[in-house]
């Protein structure tokens, strides 16, 4: 279950899955004639656009992806969401031989791939995505083409990253939810990781007053999304949520994930016994760790903020890694997953956490205290100064 952080030679990823609104299509560019060509088994095509003298060479994705990517090293039109036309618009075209590697995945029957070109110190990297009517390009970074920003979809962008008390067996979306966070990017690289108590007294939108975690067992997704909404006052784009069983299967799909305790955590309730020092944990134990409250001198608080450490380890993860493994990771983590996410929104938040720079994603929880309803009730009440942060993180970033 516990090995060094040591014991492997690279961290592999997690975040796609536990942190990924709305990139429509419209205002896309027009779609080139090879890319509307039916889709064909994975090969390496060498294209050469009269519009350019470069050749193009990608290996690792099917011709009709290859023939978007020619056109977009090129100089033709490409088909792309909104914000990538927008990117695209005034590249230059390659003026050299390009070669690129792809990796495709699914989500949600949903082809995404992901394509690398250059050098790793000025990599080339397109995201893209099939629906069923052809690939178009709907983010990345292109510095070879003079594009001088990432493209990572409409920005800011603000998450719900649920996690449920649903054991194994039981339906994620009708458990209370066990933790609370909002993700935010703001598509220059920093972002932030906010906590929200489970205890935290509200009006429910389901009716009454109550802690906001019930919102997920009384009225499934939608209403703790509209619960957290309302409490925070920011417009989320949509939610990820996943239970016991999920959550472990994902941080295993990824190889785990690498955190240092400045102390040794010993939790029986939580099922937690771990030593001081660089860990790599996996599923079970980044679980235990993200759930422990009796190891913690604030409860509940230091138990978001815990969860906060565990999603930063996780975006650490996916850096390392790398872009290609990106849709392989999407695909596994799909089935463990409740979400309303398209393929597209999934695939650009990835990016988006591939860009982010950790020195400013800070991760905090919203100012509160323990207190006490009329009836007795244990509840965790707002600080006054709770409303400054929850406007901080409204521009998808926390103030260091």
């Amino acid at each position: 279950m516990l090995a060094p952080a040591g014991a492997r030679s690279g961290a592999v990823l997690l975040a796609v899955a536990l942190a990924v609104g709305a990139c429509s299509s419209d205002g896309s560019a027009p779609v080139p004639s090879g890319a509307t060509s039916p889709p064909a088994a994975t090969s390496a095509v060498t294209s050469t656009a009269p519009s350019a003298d470069s050749a193009v060479t990608v290996t690792g994705v099917p011709e009709d992806l290859t023939a978007v990517l020619t056109d977009l090293y090129t100089g033709a039109q490409v088909p792309a969401s909104a914000t990538a036309a927008e990117a695209l618009a005034d590249r230059a075209p390659a003026d050299d031989e390009v070669r690129a590697e792809g990796a495709t995945g699914t989500w949600r029957q949903e082809r995404v791939a992901v394509v690398v070109a250059g050098p790793s110190d000025r990599q080339d990297v397109t995201l893209a995505v099939d629906g069923g009517d052809g690939w178009r390009v709907v983010g990345g970074w292109w510095p070879s083409l003079g594009v001088p920003e990432p493209s990572v979809g409409p920005v800011p962008r603000l998450l719900a990253v649920v996690g449920s008390d649903a054991r194994p067996g039981q339906d994620p979306a009708r458990a209370r939810a066990d933790s609370l966070h909002v993700v935010g990017v703001d598509g220059t690289g920093a972002g932030g990781v906010l906590g929200i108590p489970r205890d935290t007294w509200v009006p429910l939108t389901t009716g009454g007053e109550g802690k906001i975690n019930s919102e997920l067992a009384r009225g499934g997704p939608d209403a703790q999304l509209q619960a957290l909404e309302s409490f925070t006052g920011l417009d989320l784009e949509g939610q990820v949520v996943t239970g016991f069983e999920g959550f472990v299967a994902v941080i295993d799909a990824l190889g785990g994930v690498e955190l240092t305790l400045d102390r040794a955590l010993v939790d029986r309730f939580a099922k937690l016994d771990l030593p001081a020092g660089e860990l790599l944990l996996d599923g079970e134990d980044a679980l235990a760790y993200a759930r422990t409250r009796m190891t913690q001198p604030r409860g509940d608080i230091d138990r978001q903020l815990n969860g906060g450490t565990v999603l930063l380890a996780a975006g650490a993860a996916v850096q390392s890694a790398g872009p290609l493994a990106v849709p392989r990771l999407i695909e596994a983590a799909d089935p463990h997953l409740v979400t309303d996410l398209t393929a597209e929104q999934v695939l650009t938040l990835a990016g988006a956490v591939l860009t982010a720079d950790p020195a400013r994603v800070p991760n905090t929880v919203v100012p509160s205290r323990p207190g006490t309803t009329a009836a007795g009730t244990s509840i965790v009440v707002p600080e006054p100064e709770a409303r400054g942060v929850l406007a901080d993180l409204a521009d998808g970033a926390l103030t260091p």
